[in-house]
């Protein structure tokens, strides 16, 4: 046997590895057989973000915060800036009469709209009018501000790929030279940037009523080439009507999910979570989920992952396929 403790032993062999730099493989070889996420799976309730999220608007201002959001932190990474795997998610909150200054970031981003109607979001010069339940993109490194002249306040679910930005050392962010761009009208730009609720969501109603299984996700597509709405990211509403449910499933990578509509249940690997209006949950790598319908109405729920990244590396797999 080999000696292990002594100077002249393994032991020593390993220190002098560290002393150099190196460390053996065979001690820390991933035998595992299936992915090991390091992000749990978790609910923000909406019942207990809210009231916070109107306290930030009581103590915080737009000028102090630049953008006044909450982060949704994975418990399991505290002090990360992630929700689940590579996914941020953070909720945003903009009073009336406020502007969040414009800068830009290699991080591509999304706004899922929760509270308020008519505020722009103008992202490179093109003024995207924000309405319950619409989403908006804003692609890698364009400018982006955001102006709230409504009397009232309008508030957002933030998504973004940056923690896969920052853990492929690609992150870069720079402050607009003047704060604020000068919005412009280009419905046609306006068309690729902003994806409204009606007809994504009427699609998912209909295709889960004639589905077995009560439930059916459709995906949020670029009007012009049919792929993703963002190289990162892919957007999908899920709805599941009255009893009816999706899954059980699971899939490589992290994905969020929202309520928009309706009750439910998540049943999420060992967890399992009540839904209504503003939750948001996320789902680890290859963690089981079933989503079902406690109630009358459908459920719908927006959510978005990382499958376009899985997918170019070709690392996709799903249960059932």
């Amino acid at each position: 046997m080999p000696d292990r403790t002594s100077d002249g032993g393994l032991g020593g062999f390993y220190e002098e590895l560290l002393g150099s730099e190196m460390a053996p493989l065979w001690e820390v070889l991933d035998r595992n057989r299936a992915p090991r996420p390091v992000t749990v799976p978790h609910r923000w309730a909406w019942s207990e973000v809210e009231p916070l999220l109107r306290r930030a608007g009581e103590l915080v201002t737009a000028e102090e915060a630049e953008r006044r959001v909450l982060m949704l932190v994975n418990p399991a990474t505290k002090g990360d800036k992630r929700a689940v795997g590579n996914l941020y998610a953070g909720i945003q909150l903009i009073l009336p009469g406020e502007t969040a200054r414009a800068h830009r970031h290699t991080a591509a981003a999304l706004r899922f709209v929760l509270r308020g109607e008519g505020a722009l979001t103008v992202v490179d010069g093109v003024a995207v009018h924000l309405s319950p339940f619409d989403l908006v993109l804003t692609p890698s490194w364009a400018w982006h501000d955001h102006v709230n002249g409504t009397a009232h306040p309008m508030v957002w679910l933030d998504a973004l790929d940056s923690p896969l930005t920052r853990a492929l050392d690609a992150w870069f962010f720079d402050p607009h030279p003047t704060g604020l761009q000068e919005p412009g009208d280009d419905p046609a730009r306006e068309a690729a940037l902003t994806y409204p609720w009606a007809p994504v969501h009427s699609a998912a109603v209909a295709a889960a009523a004639a589905s077995d299984e009560g439930a059916a996700a459709i995906a949020y597509t670029h009007p012009a080439t049919g792929a993703d709405v963002l190289p990162t990211t892919r957007c999908q509403v899920v709805t599941v009507a009255a009893g009816g449910r999706w899954g059980p499933q699971r899939r490589v990578g992290g994905a969020v999910f929202c309520v928009a509509e309706g009750r439910g249940t998540a049943a999420v690997g060992p967890a399992t979570f009540p839904l209504a209006f503003g939750d948001v949950f996320c789902v680890p790598s290859w963690c089981p989920l079933e989503i079902s319908n406690d109630g009358g109405d459908p459920l719908s729920l927006f959510t978005y992952d990382d499958e376009p990244v899985l997918r170019a590396f070709g690392l996709e797999r799903s249960e059932p396929a």
